[in-house]
This record gives structure tokens, C-alpha cells and sequence, in this order.
């Protein structure tokens, strides 16, 4: 079903862009992929449901990419939060091809 959706996206400005109705088919499959996941997760647990790594996750929340709130002096990322920040990326360029370190020496 996701590729039937994603088939028809609008590139705009760049970036893709969806319909509302491919937004909410989306949204509903991704609420069915992580039916198990918690309500409520920590940065790491954040990292391990999504493939992103744990300093992505704090750098996006210090961005403003991803909403979180701060409780006991560590932040907390709901799981409606975690599926938004999906479909706001979902569809952005692979970077790490440029995030890679050569480990060949030129000299």
C-alpha cells in the first residue's frame, strides 16, 4: 500500500510534497507499523524505533524538528511526535554518502 501512495508525490520547491489524503494514508499505516511502540519514549528509545541514530534524535529536538518536552531534566517524545517527524521526512535525500569518512590516505 505504501508504494501505491508513494508513487504519486509532487515534488515542490525541491522538496516532496503530499496530498492530505497520502499524508493520512501514511499516517495510518506508519500507526500500524509501530503499534508497540510506547506511548512516550526517551531520545534513545526514540533512536531505536526510527533509523536515525541518538545524536540525530538531540539534534533534531534542538532544532525545533522534532517536538519534545523536558520532564526530570530529560526530554520525553510522544509517539504521535515521532510518526509526524516520519512524515515530514520520509521523503528527504539519503545524506550518508556525505556524512562518511574517507579511510584511504591521498598523500
Amino acid at each position: 500500500q505504501l508504494q501505491k501512495v508513494s508513487a504519486s508525490y509532487r515534488r515542490q520547491k525541491g522538496r516532496f510534497t503530499m496530498t492530505n489524503e497520502e499524508r493520512n494514508a501514511k499516517r495510518k499505516e506508519l500507526e500500524r507499523f509501530y503499534s508497540k511502540c510506547p506511548v512516550v519514549l526517551r531520545p534513545k528509545a526514540a533512536s531505536r524505533w526510527m533509523p536515525i541514530s541518538i545524536n540525530y534524535v538531540y539534534a533534531a529536538i534542538q532544532s525545533g524538528e522534532l517536538r519534545s518536552f523536558t520532564y526530570k531534566g530529560g526530554y520525553i517524545i510522544s509517539k504521535e511526535d515521532m510518526i509526524d517527524y516520519i512524515l515530514d521526512h520520509c521523503e528527504d535525500p539519503c545524506t550518508y554518502h556525505l556524512l562518511r569518512r574517507n579511510k584511504r590516505d591521498d598523500g
